[in-house]
């Protein structure tokens, strides 16, 4: 059966065995504390969702601009590892020429 709300004028489904009154929404009847603590437990999660996004992002920014430093420095960094090697340019005409 379809009822509407007397507090938010919603329309909702009035089941049988449901707590509740006959002429308010779920929503409407629900206790204040629980619908506050609710409400916190999704702020803080927003609020780590934001840190944990903002965090993975400096560490992004801060392994670029490592690699940044290391390139400038002459120093490659050995892929899956802290170790790092030199950085020799190769010349195409590096080898000794022979006299004619």
């Amino acid at each position: 059966m379809i009822k509407t709300c007397s507090k938010c004028g919603a329309e909702f489904d009035l089941l049988s065995g449901k707590p509740g009154f006959a002429t308010v929404c779920p929503s409407c009847t629900q206790n204040p504390e629980e619908t506050a603590r609710r409400a916190a437990v999704r702020e803080r999660e927003r609020k780590a969702w934001i840190k944990a996004t903002k965090d993975t992002e400096r560490g992004r920014e801060k392994e670029i601009q490592d690699d940044e430093w290391l390139a400038i420095l002459g120093l490659v960094k050995v892929p899956s590892s802290n170790r790092f090697t030199v950085s020799v340019p190769m010349e195409s005409d590096s080898r000794p020429r022979k006299a004619s």
